[in-house]
């Protein structure tokens, strides 16, 4: 892989390719060996950098404030979201919010995360990988437990 290959593309492949990925839960145990494993990749120093900064936000993301929309509030996604973000992407995401199984401030993290990459646009594949990568990274507590990767691959993308 070359120093222009897409962040996200090296970390899915990073975490299915290494011990990393345990079934449906990421375990990140030695943050040298993903360093090592990045610079094997072929990614420059500031776009590992990036890369590293990137998974952080998702261990830093239940010691963040959460402020969850008014019940009546409508989510419009802005112009660049929906320039990045797959269409049927954003209706699962949207799919999702409405049936409970994410809340309002895991929505906005879930974009946040998408826009930070940098990137005109993401796959559905790749939206579907950051999604399991939120929701596998939260507290069993908060969720009653994840989705299975398997419900969300299954899952439809239209809303009822």
């Amino acid at each position: 892989m070359n120093n222009k290959a897409p962040i996200l593309q090296v970390l899915m492949s990073l975490f299915s390719d290494l011990p990393y990925f345990d079934g449906d839960m990421v375990k990140l145990t030695n943050s040298q060996e993903i360093l090592h494993e990045l610079q094997k990749a072929g990614l420059a120093p500031q776009a590992i950098e990036q890369a590293i900064a990137w998974l952080e936000r998702f261990s830093k993301f239940n010691d963040e404030p959460r402020a969850d929309y008014h019940p009546e509030t409508v989510r419009v996604f802005t112009p660049q979201e929906k320039a990045i973000i797959p269409t049927e992407s954003l209706r699962f995401l949207l799919e999702a919010y409405l049936a409970g199984d994410i809340q309002s401030h895991e929505l906005e993290f879930i974009i946040e995360q998408i826009i930070s990459l940098g990137t005109h646009t993401i796959t559905e594949e790749q939206f579907l990988w950051i999604f399991e990568m939120t929701i596998a990274n939260q507290e069993d507590e908060l969720f009653g437990g994840f989705i299975p990767i398997e419900e969300v691959l299954t899952r439809s993308f239209r809303i009822h």
